[in-house]
């Protein structure tokens, strides 16, 4: 039976360390839950300047999209901590198409507010498994006053957008969108980490509870039986002393959750920064 409560309770701890993370992750905006995002590196450019985006050079790359539903390319910038008065030219198109499925111009200086630049089109329905092409050209870049492309991996996020009616009405789709996402947050985020640092955290909380308690009722019992023969003065003391201390402990209980939401607080400042660096 003792068993079976402590498996009963590491499953209740289990089930709430889970919605705090996932909570934590949707509040953040670490996750997107309609959309499952793959990361690519540097190898998926076939040209990759060494250098600045000069005006007429051009990157150029492929990927293979493992999700139907791709909507977004990201790539990430290096843009210097300036304000760059360049234009960069966004295509894509698939390998098999003789024409661009999408054009678009985007100022250079809009890079420098994303850890990776969002190139945004119309969702191709059809997309997974296909090979795509795109490229990039810099229009007025000049040295020293243009951009590059970071080797900060990753360097490419694909994302692909999945509606919920269209997940539930396909269960297959549902389930591998499911499968799907576990990975993405497990590689991606780090939710791992922070699920982990919380159990850990619980279940210290739980052990802490289960000795203060027993240790209560043991210092009661002793009491009693200390001072049933003596003055009803002396016990009342005696347990307002007791009450005192349980009221320490819940202090220090509310030190720690404090102390606690902090170091998670700063960790989340620390990945923004990290992450805009």
């Amino acid at each position: 039976m003792n068993i079976l409560k402590t498996c009963i309770l590491f499953i209740t701890l289990f089930i709430i360390t889970s919605f705090v993370v996932i909570t934590y992750m949707y509040y953040t905006k670490q996750v997107l839950f309609s959309i499952i995002q793959h990361s690519y590196s540097k190898k998926s450019f076939i040209t990759f300047p060494s250098g600045e985006l000069l005006s007429g050079s051009l990157a150029t790359g492929k990927f293979k999209a493992l999700e139907d539903n791709l909507g977004i390319i990201e790539i990430r910038f290096l843009t210097y901590g300036r304000v760059t008065a360049d234009s960069i030219v966004f295509r894509l198109k698939e390998k098999s198409s003789k024409e661009w499925y999408y054009v678009n111009t985007y100022k250079a200086k809009e890079f420098g507010g994303y850890p990776l630049f969002p190139f945004g089109f119309p969702i191709i329905n059809n997309s997974k498994d296909k090979i795509y092409y795109f490229e990039l050209e810099s229009l007025y870049g000049r040295k020293e006053r243009a951009v590059s492309i970071s080797t900060f991996e990753p360097v490419i996020i694909t994302k692909h957008k999945f509606n919920l009616p269209y997940l539930l009405e396909n269960k297959k789709k549902l389930v591998g969108f499911l499968s799907n996402k576990i990975k993405e947050i497990i590689q991606e985020t780090n939710a791992p980490y922070y699920f982990l640092l919380i159990y850990i955290f619980l279940i210290f909380l739980l052990i802490l509870k289960k000795i203060f308690r027993k240790a209560m009722i043991q210092s009661f019992i002793n009491i009693n039986k200390r001072f049933q023969d003596q003055s009803k003065k002396k016990a009342h003391k005696a347990q307002w002393l007791l009450i005192k201390l349980q009221q320490a402990i819940f202090s220090v209980f509310i030190f720690f959750v404090s102390l606690f939401a902090f170091i998670m607080k700063r960790l989340y400042s620390f990945h923004r920064w990290l992450g805009k660096e």
